[in-house]
């Protein structure tokens, strides 16, 4: 199955397929306001308001919608990784992780 993710910019209101879109795309509309959770800011695990992010409760990013949707701290949201990895939920993500030196220099 094919899901689109909408896009209200857009003069057609559709985006790529989403199985097209890389791992990065799908944090950055993950955390766009119009698919964020619509509670404060507030870790639901720990409480903690530092480092707070999108968490997918069924660890499958591309789903959007707002019961998969939660705030999680940084720490939180690794750790239910960890647990949904060991239970063989959700989907692994390819993140970012440059080798040492090859990161942004400063100009």
């Amino acid at each position: 199955m094919k899901a689109y993710i909408p896009n209200p910019s857009s003069p057609t209101h559709h985006r790529k397929p989403v199985h097209l879109v890389t791992d990065r795309a799908l944090r950055y509309r993950a955390n766009h306001p119009s698919v964020r959770p619509p509670k404060p800011r507030i870790c639901a695990w720990c409480g903690s308001r530092r480092n707070v992010e999108v968490h997918h409760v069924n660890g499958h990013e591309e789903d959007t919608a707002t019961e998969n949707l939660a705030w999680a701290c940084r720490s939180c949201n690794t750790k239910m990784g960890v647990i949904m990895k060991k239970a063989r939920l959700g989907r692994r993500t390819r993140q970012f992780n440059p080798k040492a030196g090859a990161g942004a220099r400063s100009l």
